[in-house]
């Protein structure tokens, strides 16, 4: 190697008889081998501090084998905790502990975002490693179904909790019962306190209510608790957590607010009803794992809308109206609810035509499912939607059976109701397989659009057909139809 020799048929020999005499010729060689890669290492011109920073980019598991490539290497990853900064362990590991306490003995006192999703932990070697380090951990997600997460220990650094898995009692030594950075928290099961210094941080909260007795009084105290709440999702509400929940205007910071109920007699809307008048709320959206009742009204969340969206998924029978309007404060709002319609989008349709008082000149956009044309068209919905100008007709393609053009036809009922309607947008979505439309289809949609005959002038613009799938189907001497494939 000191004379340049490159090839290894020249070389080999030379190794193969010096290790095979005794130990310390080994030695020898190993030892004048780390010598010469570390003078001819054209990665020595770097600065160690830059080859961490290289380090931190690759995923937890490129970064262990990145410390196992050479002595160099794996001194510049051990004086670097920054390296071990973002730690992310699942099952796909062996042996998550014992790679957990390593990785966290090497990030001193960096903070650490930690992603845990690993069970179990028979030795108590993950719980030691939580308690020992809680003081410089940043982020925790945290996937595994072990309770085991000291949240009573102080966590100076600590910004978000997501432990999806986790039931748990705060209480008000929580975070050593001291306001510090904790901004998001999402927890499965969560039992209040009456006071906690550290949830007056809090901007983001996601928790499901218990059927504690306890816990549905101090729902009530939600927003004193967090006053900075920025977003809110609260999930498995009942009727009895919606009597005592968070009467009376919610903070001015907040601006979403998702809630989800399994329980028809939940009055989710009313509850929503109380709480905006004193707030900035953008985004709205209710869950509804359940057929709504009879009398249910979604008027606060539609009314003033200039954009209406209606979904209906026939597979799943789930429906979701979305409505999109101005706030007072010049920002946008937008409300939602989803829920279980075991009428195939008949309730939806009732559901809209008794908000209709709502439904004014503002409302310029709807869009709904193809499934659910013609049931909105037979139960004279648009009747109530004549200032509406532009339409989407969203159409879903499945592998049974294809694309189902026909509740176009139903666009000349709907132009003769809507005068003021001149632009349909058509978005055709692709099958389970993610097979695009084709020539065929292409010509089969044109030739319904052409049949159903709208009075006056409209233009379609369809969107999901590949370019070579319509480049020739003929769109020319077409009467009142503008179509366009975008």
């Amino acid at each position: 190697m000191s004379r340049s020799v490159r090839r290894a048929v020249k070389i080999s020999p030379i190794l193969l008889s010096l290790s095979s005499s005794d130990a310390a010729s080994s030695c020898i060689i190993v030892r004048l081998a780390r010598q010469w890669n570390a003078s001819h290492d054209v990665l020595r011109v770097f600065p160690a501090e830059m080859l961490a920073a290289c380090f931190t980019f690759l995923p937890f598991r490129g970064r262990i084998f990145a410390s196992h490539v050479s002595s160099t290497w794996r001194n510049i990853a051990l004086d670097h905790p920054a390296v071990w900064s973002d730690i992310e362990l699942s099952d796909d590991f062996r042996d998550e502990p014992a790679l957990l306490d390593m990785a966290l003995s090497r990030s001193g006192s960096h903070a650490v975002e930690l992603r845990y999703a690993a069970d179990p932990d028979a030795d108590g070697v993950v719980a030691s490693c939580l308690t020992a380090h809680m003081h410089h951990f940043r982020v925790i997600h945290w996937d595994s179904r072990q309770q085991i997460i000291p949240f009573n220990l102080p966590a100076p650094l600590l910004e978000e909790v997501w432990a999806i898995h986790y039931d748990t009692e705060i209480n008000e030594v929580l975070l050593d019962g001291r306001a510090r950075q904790l901004r998001k928290l999402c927890l499965r099961s969560v039992r209040l306190p009456m006071t906690c210094p550290a949830l007056s941080t809090i901007e983001h909260l996601s928790l499901h209510v218990t059927d504690s007795p306890d816990q549905y009084s101090r729902l009530g105290r939600l927003f004193h608790l967090c006053p900075s709440l920025q977003s809110l999702a609260l999930g498995s509400l009942k009727l009895p957590h919606t009597r005592l929940l968070l009467s009376g205007p919610a903070p001015r910071s907040l601006k979403v607010l998702s809630l989800q109920s399994s329980a028809p007699d939940s009055d989710l809307v009313q509850r929503y009803s109380a709480w905006k008048s004193g707030c900035t709320l953008r985004d709205v959206s209710f869950t509804l794992d359940h057929v709504p009742e009879p009398n249910f009204d979604i008027a606060a969340l539609i009314s003033g809308a200039y954009h209406l969206e209606f979904t209906l998924d026939l597979q799943d029978s789930h429906s979701r109206i979305m409505a999109s309007r101005n706030s007072r404060t010049g920002g946008l709002q937008v409300g939602s609810v989803r829920f279980v319609d075991e009428g195939r989008g008949q309730r939806a349709a009732n559901l809209i035509l008794r908000a209709r008082e709502g439904l004014g000149q503002d409302l310029l956009f709807f869009g709904i499912s193809a499934k659910a044309l013609a049931l909105f068209v037979e139960n004279d919905v648009f009747y109530e939607l004549t200032h509406i100008r532009f339409l989407t007709v969203v159409i879903a393609g499945t592998v049974a059976h294809g694309y189902d053009w026909e509740p176009l036809l139903h666009l000349a009922h709907v132009k003769a109701t809507c005068p003021h309607l001149h632009t349909v947008f058509i978005p055709v979505e692709a099958c389970e397989y993610d097979v695009p439309p084709g020539s065929d289809d292409a010509r089969v949609l044109v030739a319904t659009l052409v049949q159903s005959d709208t009075a006056g002038p409209l233009t379609i613009n369809i969107k999901g057909f590949p370019a070579a799938a319509v480049r020739d189907v003929p769109l020319r001497d077409i009467p009142d139809l503008n179509i366009v494939f975008v």
